[in-house]
């Protein structure tokens, strides 16, 4: 099995529902980040350039969120779900996933201002 791991970042903004479940009422209201993702996908064979894919493949199906409003694509794609970082970590493996690599992991942290301070959440899909 051939396996890359590929870091990237993008800034946008979202907005979350006020729920009981939500404790950063502020997150309520439209509000921004710089997000980091790793993602982690593999190949049984490498393609015909010896890669598992192109790192740039995976940096642009990120880039879709660059600089956006997750909120407006996630609704425009029908999905119903809010854009936290757990929900993003999956849209962004199912992205992966068509470029047609295997999805292994991927993790996304919200605001990301360095690794010392860094919170992620982590989407492993089901094989």
């Amino acid at each position: 099995m051939n396996t890359i791991v590929v870091k990237h970042y993008f800034d946008a903004a979202h907005q979350l529902p006020d729920t009981e479940w939500l404790v950063t009422k502020a997150c309520a209201r439209l509000h921004g980040h710089t997000y980091a993702v790793e993602i982690t996908a593999q190949t049984p064979e490498l393609n015909g350039a010896g890669m598992v894919i192109d790192f740039k493949a995976i940096k642009e199906a990120v880039d879709v969120l660059d600089h956006r409003y997750i909120n407006d694509i996630f609704e425009a794609e029908g999905i119903t779900v809010a854009p936290t970082a757990e929900n993003i970590a999956q849209y962004l493996a199912d992205k992966v996933t068509d470029l047609g690599v295997e999805v292994l992991k991927v993790a996304v942290c919200e605001g990301y201002k360095g690794a010392e301070r860094a919170s992620w959440a982590v989407y492993e899909p089901k094989r």
